[in-house]
């Protein structure tokens, strides 16, 4: 709640460091700051006097006891700017007493007290400590929250606003007559017997409360905040040991498991995952770790972090094994005597990892790691034959591929404001900034630039992303070229269906162009609400939320191929130079569903504006960028 001094020089606010808020004077000329208070109690809602000479504010300090942990409602207190001397002034004491604001002459305050159990405005008179009641709302005059602020005073004119829930919607009130603001003498609440605390409007029947013991239990045990605490005698001989950490389950993913048998890609097997995290109470350690199995036995692959986060830097150690399967198929020979090829290609990603985070604030950090990693192929080949109808008993073998033994590192810069919703972000941004240079058999610079942008206008989102990933070096064509064509880049160009296009037709085929080392993607959505909640009658039926969206993508891939190093060019397909690359596009309409948050269904309506597909459907299962 920042508040201007009269002069304009300067604003006093509520700061809040290491969860502590105190008061600060902000200099707006030398953007220094002066503070005010620094103790471990409440400080908000400060307000400059019209002369600029004293501040008022809202805090616990003279109503709080720390060492007992007992808590009791806010009071308000003023401040001599140039002093430093402060008191607090004998507003009541039930309650909670905020938002303070200064008349026009600085002789008294208006502020918001529940005192009665209904919030409404009174004043007090600074010098004299008479208070007086203001407004008598049944409903109470409220902001947006319990402790927002609703009131604010003129500084030329005698004139009060403020503003009350009423009719599910907040109004806007004023006080001017000078019999309204001066308001009337303050009538003391009824409350129970000893108590302090509970006004009329929170009391329980019956009314008028007896003073026996037994109508008044709830309200003594209320404020005795001493009961079963140990003396300090006891206390002193408790024994004091160091805090040792001992790990927890936070949190275990949807298992999975199932198994095949049979089947043209070598057999059955079991397939299924589980991820799991754990900490200890005070979030100085965490562990997390995935297993997962994709048929075979050395197809099973894991992967774990542990985090170590006491201080300012995160440090942590990460292990991983992870297999990528890529199925096959080719045909060769004659419609009577032909041969069936089924190729199980299988990459092996092992590394361990050292990770080091440095978070700037809440939102963004720079994150450093290093480490040896390992990647490996083979391929298994399972051939049939069959001649003149008869089919031969298939023949296996697995043949090993190429291995790369390397030391990788990393420095990324890292900001996530984004606020994600049932399937998609609607507000916030997103970036990563990295370079990922790596030494040993394979030499080459990474570099990933991705930048993400929510927009949100209720209930619509414009979501954009721009895209760079790009392989820099020696070795940039070292590893399999990265395709465009996929439903997380460009819609409408999925890899099969291309080929599968390309094999039926006579035109050229842009199967290579989208594909390389270096890829520039750009995405734009409109999102909104389909379906929130299905209700029928006055029973309401939990129904999967909907996100419909309209979408345009646009992306390109370039870099070294056999016939040269080709360039990425702003302009459709279709030119005649072989080494330019051209943007794909595609445009469309879809909706994305979050079934029982277990998975998110996307499907598109989608034209790939650069082949001869036109409109066609396109399911996919992944959240919006």
């Amino acid at each position: 709640n920042p508040n201007w001094s009269p002069d304009g020089g300067s604003i006093v606010v509520s700061g809040t460091r290491g969860g502590i808020s105190d008061l600060y004077i902000i200099d707006l000329a030398s953007g220094a700051a002066q503070r005010l208070t620094s103790d471990r109690y409440a400080y908000f809602h400060p307000a400059y006097s019209p002369d600029g000479s004293t501040i008022a504010f809202v805090t616990d300090q003279s109503r709080t006891n720390l060492d007992q942990l007992s808590y009791a409602g806010y009071t308000i207190g003023v401040r001599e700017v140039a002093t430093g001397a402060t008191r607090m002034l004998p507003v009541p004491q039930a309650g909670h007493n905020i938002n303070p604001v200064w008349s026009r002459d600085g002789t008294s305050l208006y502020f918001v007290s529940d005192v009665s159990g209904i919030a409404n405005i009174y004043r007090i008179e600074v010098g004299s400590g008479a208070v007086s009641q203001i407004t008598r709302i049944f409903s109470g005059v409220s902001g947006i929250t319990a402790l927002s602020p609703t009131i604010s005073a003129a500084r030329d004119i005698d004139r009060v606003l403020f503003t009350s829930f009423e009719g599910n919607g907040y109004n806007i009130y004023a006080l001017e007559q000078a019999e309204a603001l001066a308001g009337a003498p303050l009538a003391m609440p009824q409350v129970a017997t000893g108590d302090t605390i509970a006004p009329l409007a929170a009391l329980l029947p019956p009314h008028p409360r007896p003073a026996e013991p037994a109508f008044n239990r709830v309200a003594q045990q209320v404020n005795d905040a001493t009961t079963g605490l140990p003396s300090a005698a006891a206390a002193a001989d408790y024994p004091v040991v160091p805090y040792r950490p001992r790990l927890g389950l936070d949190y275990i993913g949807q298992p999975m498991i199932g198994a095949t048998v049979g089947g043209g890609m070598g057999g059955g097997g079991l397939f299924g995952a589980v991820s799991a995290i754990w900490s200890d109470v005070l979030g100085r350690h965490t562990v997390m770790g995935a297993v997962q199995a994709q048929g075979e036995l050395d197809e099973i692959g894991f992967s774990t972090l542990y985090l170590y986060s006491p201080l300012r830097w995160n440090l942590g150690v990460a292990a991983q094994r992870i297999p990528y399967v890529f199925p096959a198929f080719s045909q060769t020979g004659t419609p009577g005597d032909f041969q069936r090829n089924f190729f199980r290609f299988r990459l092996f990603d092992t590394r361990v990892t050292g990770v080091a985070q440095y978070p700037f604030s809440h939102v963004q950090r720079a994150e450093f790691t290093a480490g040896p990693r390992r990647i490996a192929e083979d391929v298994r080949i399972i051939e049939q034959r069959f001649v003149a109808g008869q089919a031969f008993p298939p023949e296996s073998r697995r043949e090993p591929g190429s291995s790369f033994n390397m030391f990788e590192t990393s420095a990324a810069l890292i900001y996530d404001s984004s606020l994600f919703g049932f399937t998609s972000p609607f507000a916030g941004q997103r970036y990563r900034f990295e370079l990922n240079p790596i030494f040993g058999q394979i030499q080459m610079v990474q570099a990933t630039a991705d930048y993400r942008r929510y927009l949100f206008f209720n209930p619509f989102t414009v979501a954009v992303r721009g895209l760079h990933y790009g392989r820099y070096g020696r070795d940039q064509a070292a590893f399999r070229d990265i395709y465009i064509g996929y439903p997380w880049f460009v819609r409408g160009y999925a890899p099969n269906d291309v080929e599968r296009a390309c094999r039926e037709s006579t035109a050229p085929c842009p199967l290579n162009q989208l594909s390389g080392q270096r890829i520039g993607v750009v995405n734009a959505e409109l999102r909104f609400p389909l379906i929130r909640a299905l209700v029928l009658g006055v029973a309401p039926i939990g129904f999967p939320p909907i996100e419909g969206f309209f979408f345009a993508d646009a992306g390109t891939a370039w870099g070294e191929t056999p016939q040269g190093t080709t360039t990425p060019i702003f302009a459709r397909p279709g030119g005649e130079n072989s080494l330019d690359r051209p943007f794909f596009t595609s445009i469309g309409a879809g909706a994305r569903v979050n079934v029982f948050g277990y998975i998110i269904v996307e499907v598109d309506y989608v034209n790939p504006l650069d082949r001869d597909r036109g409109w066609h459907w396109q399911f996919n299962f992944q959240p919006g960028f």
